[in-house]
């Protein structure tokens, strides 16, 4: 393995502008119409020769030939397709500042690629996410909160008439060695699937002719992966003996590939054993394990040698086929899927390359392992690598924080670390992002943990929310909350925060476990232009679920948040008033999804709740 390279300072750069020529309009329509000509032409000989059709891409599924090839016109974009993919080139980029330049904090980066340690990188097939409201066109949410943002965790309109809760059903889940029920951060996934899709899956006859159904996927701490009919809470089928804890949210293929991908939180051992943990990509036509990443002891890229686990929820790139998943050993993993999904025939798979995954690391003079316990407080508190929040991504970008209390922005075409903040302190509240205009922002928050001086150390500190500059790292607002770390569990904001729309524009509302008192929390709506409160409200008992806002159709706002006493509550969104309570079995750790009027969520009482919004 080659030497770790020691973050140089570059100066901030930009995308070279292209340089636009004037035509002849009449030569040119005669130089498309020739080129056109021969295109066609060719295709023919082609499709004669072959006599198969036209050429697939991968994951595309084409109808077989007939008999007599039938040419095509090759589509030209229109002005509107132009127009969108203008729109989704950056016209700006990240870069960092004097105050965010990694080597302010000492940073070295490394890159692993085609097995080895690599000095650069460049993908071969560039990864660019979309906007949010097109990162899937599935029904449902279908990872941890909703898109590459992070702004969802509900889906369509709840017709609220009588701003009440009620508890329609539940089922039991159970128990893996300590680990019981649905764990932090637990979202179930909420999928509505087409009819031809049905079919094709492994589903009880019922259930595949239920045109209506939507599909509760819920991994959960006792080993299992759990299909529901978000109706009753009836199986859908069998489930999946995982026989591992998963803690985290898993996450459906967002182009409506039959693919599930899912995050081992414990070692197959139990208790807190992280060997034999692993990143998995299952089939959900018959449930099968299509592949899986990580490793009987550790990885050997990663700096932090006693721990890995895989809590993040991924995102899948569509455009460049592409799994992007940060592990909480503090290494960055991105995966050339190679998938092929043939809707006609119901068969997918997946076959990365030998070369993959492609890997990032990083590291700085503050960084420690946590293995022998010990902290050096002399030059500062010592932290640790990885990352149990989920990452965002914008473009090519992806923007990450961690338990040491940084947040980084990485290019996913290089594998280069863009610009790094430091947020203070362990970070596993997941950001969420938000752009208007050319303008990119992330709201993000960290918690009372590694600032006391050690693991098991207890007392008090300062967590903080903080709006920070997407394009410089810099920070905009920050609100600082008195938190305790007790009976090592951390105060602060674990849950993620929720960005407002419609009526609930310009607030984000963010939930603190154990601020002001050791065992209780506030819920809080702020200004997203100055971080000024608009409305906070106390609660009895800490939460680390994170809060989900529900929309009527005429744009009412509500915020549903669950607490460590069991309470599922309804707000209103505008004043923070709480509307109607369900009280369920054990501590809501996990996070709800919503799917119109049904809230879905798991306790670590051992059981998964079906709660409508009347």
């Amino acid at each position: 393995m080659q030497k770790q390279k020691r973050y140089q300072q570059r100066p901030a750069y930009g995308r070279p502008g292209r340089r636009r020529h004037k035509v002849n309009a009449n030569r040119f329509t005669a130089f498309l119409a020739v080129c056109a000509a021969v295109t066609v032409g060719v295709v023919l000989l082609v499709m004669f020769i072959t006599g198969s059709g036209l050429f697939r891409k991968k994951g595309e599924v084409f109808a077989e030939p007939t008999a007599t090839p039938i040419p095509f016109e090759q589509p030209q974009p229109s002005p509107a397709q132009e127009t969108a993919q203008e729109q989704q080139t950056p016209s700006v980029v990240p870069a960092e500042v004097d105050s965010t330049n990694p080597a302010v904090f000492g940073f070295q980066t490394d890159i692993w690629a085609d097995g080895q340690v690599v000095d650069s990188y460049a993908r071969p097939a560039p990864i660019l996410f979309p906007d949010a409201a097109e990162y899937t066109a599935l029904k449902g949410v279908t990872t941890f909160r909703g898109n590459n943002y992070r702004t969802g965790g509900s889906y369509g309109a709840a017709e609220v008439a009588g701003q009440e809760l009620e508890h329609v059903w539940d089922i039991d889940t159970g128990a893996l060695t300590r680990w019981s029920g649905s764990g932090w951060t637990g979202q179930p996934l909420l999928v509505q699937w087409d009819a031809d899709m049905r079919q094709m899956m492994n589903l009880y006859t019922e259930k595949k002719n239920k045109e209506t159904l939507v599909e509760v996927i819920y991994p959960t701490m006792d080993g299992k992966v759990y299909f529901l009919d978000m109706d009753d809470g009836s199986a859908t089928r069998d489930p999946i003996e995982l026989g591992f804890t998963v803690k985290g949210t898993a996450s459906v293929d967002p182009r409506g590939y039959p693919l599930l991908y899912v995050g081992q939180g414990v070692g197959m051992e139990g208790d807190y054993s992280w060997d034999n943990t692993y990143l998995y990509v299952f089939s959900l036509i018959d449930g099968e394990v299509l592949y899986k990443y990580g490793a009987e002891a550790k990885d050997e890229f990663a700096h932090r040698v006693s721990w890995q686990a895989y809590d993040s929820s991924p995102l899948v790139c569509a455009q460049a086929d592409t799994l992007v998943w940060p592990g909480e050993n503090g290494v960055l993993y991105t995966i050339q899927l190679n998938s092929e999904f043939d809707r006609a025939a119901g068969t997918v798979s997946v076959s990365p390359s030998p070369g993959q995954p492609v890997k990032y690391r990083y590291t700085t003079p503050l960084n420690a392992d946590d293995e022998d316990g010990t902290f050096d407080t002399s030059q500062g508190y010592k932290r640790w690598w990885g990352m149990e929040s989920s990452a965002v991504a914008w473009k090519n970008y992806l923007y990450f924080t961690d338990n040491g209390g940084w947040l980084q922005c990485v290019d996913l075409n290089t594998m280069e670390l863009v610009f790094a903040q430091d947020v203070t302190d362990d970070s596993d509240s997941t950001p969420v992002l938000e752009t208007v205009g050319d303008n990119v922002y992330i709201y993000t928050g960290s918690k009372v943990d590694k600032q006391l001086g050690g693991e098991v150390a207890e007392g008090e500190g300062t967590a903080y929310i903080r709006k920070i500059n997407g394009l410089t790292g810099e920070i905009m607002w920050e609100v600082p909350y008195h938190c305790y770390y007790v009976e090592k569990l951390a105060g602060g904001p674990l849950a993620s925060p929720v960005l407002g729309k419609g009526e609930l524009s310009g607030m984000v509302f963010y939930t603190i476990a154990r601020a002001n008192s050791e065992n209780g929390g506030v819920i809080v709506a702020l200004n997203t232009d100055t971080g000024e409160k608009v409305w906070e409200k106390e609660m009895k008992d800490y939460s680390w679920s994170s809060p989900v806002a529900v929309y009527t159709s005429a744009g009412k706002g509500y915020i549903v948040q669950c607490d460590s006493g069991g309470d599922v509550v309804l707000r209103d969104g505008l004043t923070g008033e709480a509307l109607s309570v369900v009280s369920v079995n054990g501590n809501v750790e996990a996070s709800p999804a919503v799917f119109n009027d049904m809230i879905v969520v798991g306790s670590r009482g051992e059981k998964i709740y079906g709660i409508r919004i009347e």
